[in-house]
């Protein structure tokens, strides 16, 4: 009972706050590039300049003195809201053989659900990351933020995974693993290669040949 009764007079407060304090509220929006540089914006029929930080994380608040609500002499400060355009990042894998990797090549890939055509540049390297700007997820929605037209999209940062154009695994050989079709397979045994080379002995408790078509079903 306590608790309801110091809510509601907290939300009468905060009503009461907003109707008679001085201090007024605006909000815009801001893009990358206006990061660190001056940007103009409207208040009252009045133009005025503002330093953008560096650095917005989603939003942040700046004050302004001086140009809020008036009343007899007083004047209040403008709390305004920026809000960076920014979309999210996405992570994507693509396995590509060394061939690819060195000589270059145009890779299909899935993301968010649309195909598209990536090139990977020559003498790409297994672990090299390409951004595919404006290929990611639009920013969150947020009840506070004010309207916007066109939301920006992130990037997609794909990781490259290079696997061995020809591998000959201890316990026996097999041609068709050097397409991209059978990538992750061909990884998965060049890994338990090296773990058998390396302890002497396998731990595996089904065939390699099993193990690497269970994992090359699965969805990772």
């Amino acid at each position: 009972m306590l608790c309801a009764k110091k809510k509601k007079f907290f939300l009468v407060k905060n009503f009461l706050d907003r109707i008679f304090s001085l201090d007024d509220d605006r909000s815009i929006w801001v893009e990358e590039e206006d990061l660190g540089k001056e940007k103009a914006f409207y208040h009252k029929n009045k133009r005025y300049f503002i330093k953008i930080p560096e650095k917005i994380v989603k939003n942040l608040t700046l004050r302004l003195r001086g140009i809020g609500k008036k009343r007899r002499n007083k004047t209040g400060d403008l709390l305004l809201h920026v809000w960076l355009n920014k979309g999210e990042d996405v992570n994507k894998s693509l396995w590509l053989s060394e061939t690819s990797a060195i000589r270059g090549a145009d890779k299909r890939l899935m993301i968010d659900g649309r195909a598209i055509t990536m090139a990977i540049p020559p003498n790409s390297y297994n672990g090299l990351t390409i951004r595919l700007k404006a290929l990611g997820k639009e920013g969150g929605f947020d009840p506070q933020a004010p309207t916007l037209r066109s939301k920006k999209r992130g990037n997609a940062l794909v990781k490259l995974i290079v696997y061995p154009d020809s591998i000959t695994p201890n316990y026996g050989s097999f041609e068709t693993l050097s397409t991209d079709n059978m990538a992750l397979e061909g990884w998965v045994y060049r890994k338990i290669d090296e773990v058998i080379s390396k302890v002497g002995k396998t731990f595996f408790l089904v065939k390699p040949q099993r193990l690497a078509r269970t994992i090359n079903n699965s969805n990772i």
